[in-house]
């Protein structure tokens, strides 16, 4: 039996609930029409026990399929082929279907070419063409045989999706080019910087402000044309004692800070000194700390805004780091103290 069976297993068991009514009032197993099994009930549940397999396994999730969302952007097309299912989370799109039969199963209807319905799932049948075309921006759940054809906005890291705090601004960093993924579909989040990583961010960071453009190249070794940059240019002082450690967080914004002019971090936040528990007065990245709290750059680890400087940074909030500095509009209004 195939998807397209679907319609008429589910017709065909409503027309059978009628007959059977009528049957049962006028029928005996001693009619010659009627078979034996029919009148004992064999044959009615026959039936539904073979519709009802089919119904769920049609229903079911496609082997070795997954459900993901993606964001579209208007005018984005995705091509649905047999197994293919999307459901219309937000905005909206139409359907055309060019062969075969597409299946609303959240009503157990055939659906026709037009506007699709939010929140109902559309099933490709047997053989199979249907082309989903979005008229706004829209949110959509797919699974099996769905094909982004065009205006695609989600992520292309598995590991960084819709609903992670850090969603847009890591997107956006890699987009600007600051920082990359640690391959075509893994960025890695939790992952740790070296202090040579955060060396080349900054010093990227402060050529993309300054020239507009990243034409830094790596060289021998990969991160000394960063760390000669950076020292030209005032981003650090001095060298770390071990290039290949993890970077701190309270190290991270020190050497950050610096890659752009103090007049970018205008504060939008009022934020008493003592404020950050764990970012003392005296402590030497104290200053800089407390300007990325107020320009909304930072906004704390915790409910208590603590900043947690001598944690591993995480490749999340380099990134979310990054975004803010570039984008006031990312930048976070709160409270603290």
């Amino acid at each position: 039996m195939k998807f397209k069976a679907i319609p008429t297993a589910i017709v065909s068991l409503a027309l059978l609930g009628g007959a059977f009514a009528g049957f049962a009032a006028a029928g005996s197993a001693d009619d010659p029409l009627i078979s034996l099994s029919f009148a004992a009930g064999e044959y009615s549940e026959s039936v539904l026990s073979q519709a009802s397999a089919l119904i769920d396994s049609q229903l079911s999730p496609s082997a070795g399929s997954e459900l993901r969302v993606v964001d579209m952007a208007e005018g984005g097309e995705l091509r649905l082929g047999f197994g293919g299912s999307v459901t219309l989370l937000s905005g909206s799109a139409d359907i055309s279907i060019e062969s075969g039969e597409v299946i609303n199963i959240t009503d157990g209807t055939v659906a026709g070419s037009g506007a699709l319905e939010a929140g109902k799932r559309y099933l490709a049948a047997e053989s199979t063409i249907a082309l989903v075309s979005f008229t706004a921006p829209s949110q959509a759940a797919v699974e099996g045989a769905a094909e982004i054809v065009s205006g695609e906005l989600g992520s292309p890291f598995d590991d960084v999706n819709p609903g992670d705090w850090f969603y847009d601004d890591v997107l956006s960093a890699v987009d600007m080019g600051l920082i990359d993924g640690m391959t075509a579909t893994r960025f890695e989040p939790d992952g740790s910087m070296t202090n040579a990583q955060v060396i080349k961010l900054a010093a990227c960071a402060h050529q993309l402000y300054h020239d507009g453009a990243v034409t830094l190249e790596n060289g021998s070794p990969w991160y000394a044309p960063y760390v000669e940059y950076a020292l030209e240019n005032g981003i650090i002082t001095t060298e770390p004692d071990d290039y290949d450690a993890a970077s701190s967080r309270a190290y991270y914004i020190a050497v950050m800070y610096n890659a752009l002019p103090e007049d970018e971090y205008g504060e939008i936040n009022d934020i008493p000194e003592g404020a950050v528990p764990d970012v003392p007065e005296s402590a030497w990245y104290h200053d800089k700390v407390y300007a990325f709290y107020r320009a909304g750059i930072v906004t704390g680890s915790d409910g208590e805004g603590s900043f947690m400087p001598g944690s591993d940074v995480k490749r999340s909030e380099v990134a979310t780091l990054a975004a803010r500095m570039f984008d006031e509009d990312a930048r976070r209004s709160f409270e603290l103290g």
